[in-house]
């Protein structure tokens, strides 16, 4: 079995269909990796991340933890932008001015 390869070295990649994509390496992974940004937009519906396990690396860490526990909880600001912030009794992300 051989590799998939889709690239476009100068410009954009795009990939439409009427009813959708679909994308699918039962055996193998999916990597998808680029100098800028990677979008994954949806109008209709939702963007749904089914797995035993979602990592997200590299997340900034707010200004303001409210917890000592090493217990992290991942805060959105209005704008999609997502940090984490150290995990209190209640909920710290509202201390934070990341945004």
């Amino acid at each position: 079995m051989k590799d998939i390869l889709l690239e476009s070295p100068t410009r954009f990649l795009s990939m439409n269909a009427p009813k959708g994509v679909h994308i699918k390496a039962l055996p193998g992974n999916l990597e998808a990796v680029s100098n800028q940004d990677i979008l994954l937009h949806t109008s209709e519906g939702m963007l749904l991340l089914n797995s035993e396990s979602v990592r997200l690396s590299k997340l900034p860490e707010g200004q303001m933890g409210g917890g000592t526990q090493e217990l992290y909880e991942v805060c959105a600001c209005p704008s999609g932008k997502l940090y984490i912030s150290r995990a209190g009794m209640m909920s710290t992300c509202h201390q934070n001015q990341d945004c």
